[in-house]
């Protein structure tokens, strides 16, 4: 599912190039421009302006302030209870030592927190934010300043950090936890990570979670079997995510009778690691037509009409809003349609799907014309359905509905949870087993 290839939701202009960095200088403190570098570094206690350009800020000691405003800014904190105030565009913050204070500002940003109790603040725009201390920070920094996407963003060198804050804010934000952190996911169809690097009973909290929009991921090591997992009364009556006996997280608010271990997408760590024809692409806020290719690739569709295509390989694909068609082809892909009314088909895989809000048409069953769908598609039409009588059954296939009027047609063992809607769902003569 998620594969975490981090950067891939900001696979934007800052990608393209170093960081110039222009910077007007505070009234307090002192700093010093290191050779061979368009970086600035703080020593003692500061108050930072950047510009409107892009921004590349590093800071030593000392409790610091940063207001990078516009531009596409690379922002390490250091040592120091620090407060970062992105601004808009796309940014990467690292909190690092201390008890930091991270707005991404608008716009889709990277927030790291480090070793202290941090809060962090995604603000508007599809934003990441890591809680557990997994990524590999200098390898990201390093890549990002060379205007290269890393392939390896994961460590397996973990520690185990202080309990973090992290707000998602609006948007389809992706939250890593570590044990103890508080999530509030916000507004939005957001992805809640937790993973290897959980202690048992020390668990992350979402605070506003949401089956019909929101997505549990649990990143596991390959190298050992895949992990069972099940939801348990908590405390206070809120269900716990049960992995391998080890509880990892509370979703408050929410009884476990509601969840299944359905709901948890499970994924190996190793996936992270991408073969070298894998690929990331990202789409404007028109129409965009994604084709991907052999590798485990990514694709965002942004705003517009958007058609993506996953290809082989395990992918991830995400329409976003306006009306999508997002098909997962070979491979065990993991779809979602996002805002307003998607087409989601899945593959010959074990796929994901997630219709999220709108009225979505989603696809278990390996049984229709492609082809014509995506002429209709492209039309600006919804097709109507052909089923093709030589039709092949896919693998077992994870349907969810989410909000609005969908309709699902399901495949022989397929697990399907419609959601909220009134929602229609459809199986028939090529069925060669049992619904789950």
């Amino acid at each position: 599912m998620i594969e975490l290839a981090i950067l891939s939701l900001l696979g934007l202009g800052f990608l393209a190039g170093p960081f110039p960095f222009e910077m007007l200088m505070g009234s307090i403190g002192a700093a010093e421009e290191e050779e061979d570098a368009d970086i600035q570094t703080l020593t003692d206690d500061m108050q930072q302006t950047g510009t409107a350009s892009a921004n590349d800020i590093e800071t030593h000691n000392g409790h610091d302030r940063i207001f990078a405003r516009s531009g596409e800014d690379l922002i390490t904190s250091g040592a120091g209870n620090d407060a970062v105030f992105a601004g808009d565009d796309a940014d990467i913050v690292f909190g690092q030592e201390g008890n930091d204070f991270l707005r991404g500002g608008a716009d889709e940003d990277l927030l790291v927190a480090g070793a202290g109790s941090d809060t962090l603040y995604g603000d508007a725009g599809d934003d990441i934010l890591f809680g557990a201390d997994i990524l590999n920070e200098m390898e990201v920094a390093e890549s990002t300043r060379s205007g290269e996407l890393p392939s390896f963003l994961l460590t397996s060198a973990y520690e185990v950090g202080e309990a973090d804050t992290l707000h998602g804010g609006v948007g389809c934000d992706t939250i890593v936890a570590g044990s103890n952190d508080v999530i509030h996911t916000g507004l939005g169809n957001d992805v809640v990570t937790t993973g290897y690097w959980m202690e048992d009973g020390e668990t992350a909290h979402v605070t506003d979670f949401d089956r019909n929009e929101d997505v549990l991921v649990y990143l596991y090591d390959g190298e050992n079997e895949v992990p069972t997992v099940e939801f348990i009364n908590g405390p206070n009556d809120d269900a716990q995510l049960m992995v391998d006996g080890s509880a990892v997280l509370t979703v408050e608010g929410v009884d476990y009778t509601q969840l299944t271990p359905d709901h948890v997408f499970l994924t190996p760590r190793e996936v992270m690691a991408d073969p070298p024809n894998s690929m990331i692409k990202t789409g404007t806020d028109e129409a965009n037509n994604i084709e991907l290719g052999d590798g485990n690739d990514k694709a965002f569709g942004r705003d517009g009409n958007d058609r993506l295509f996953g290809g082989l390989g395990n992918d991830s694909l995400y329409g976003s809003d306006d009306d999508d068609l997002v098909i997962g082809q070979a491979g065990d892909d993991f779809l979602r349609g996002g805002n307003d009314d998607d087409i989601v088909i899945a593959g010959s895989g074990n796929d994901y799907i997630h219709g999220d809000a709108g009225h979505d048409i989603l696809m278990g069953a390996d049984l229709l014309d492609e082809e014509q769908w995506i002429e209709a598609r492209t039309a600006g039409d919804i097709p109507t359905l052909t089923v093709i009588t030589d039709s092949e059954q896919g693998d077992a296939d994870t349907i969810f509905g989410g909000y609005g009027e969908d309709t699902i047609y399901a495949g022989a063992n397929d697990i399907v949870d419609t959601g909220e809607g009134a929602d229609t769902l459809v199986t028939g003569v090529w069925m060669d087993g049992w619904l789950g």
